[in-house]
């Protein structure tokens, strides 16, 4: 299936490039690609589904990475949310980077 000119195969696992990081190289000081399983989103209901999936990743990250600050890139957000409120991908790769306040940025992993 198609969407905005792209597939989802591509966007989920990271054929999609948009733009730089908001984070420069240097002021990265850790980097990390994660799978992120997405499945407990799938016991919602359906219209609770995409946001649960939002949060998960959250989550997850934050668990991972150790910290409190966690920023999605649009084009993950743009990935969870492909087929709407009520169908959310079961497992979406990302690159997070943490900064060297503490903060973290997730973007999909190329």
């Amino acid at each position: 299936m198609t969407c905005c000119s792209y597939t989802f195969k591509n966007v989920i696992y990271g054929g999609l490039r948009k733009g730089g990081y908001a984070l420069s190289e240097k002021d990265v000081v850790e980097e990390r690609v994660f799978v992120i399983p997405l499945r407990k989103a799938r016991y919602v209901g359906r219209w609770k589904r995409a946001p649960k999936v939002v949060r998960i990743v959250k989550e997850y990250v934050k668990r991972h990475m150790k910290v409190d600050d966690v920023k999605l890139a649009q084009e993950v957000n743009e990935a969870l949310w492909m087929y709407g409120v009520k169908k959310p991908p079961l497992k979406v790769k990302v690159k997070a980077l943490k900064g060297k306040e503490g903060k973290v940025e997730v973007k999909l992993a190329s």
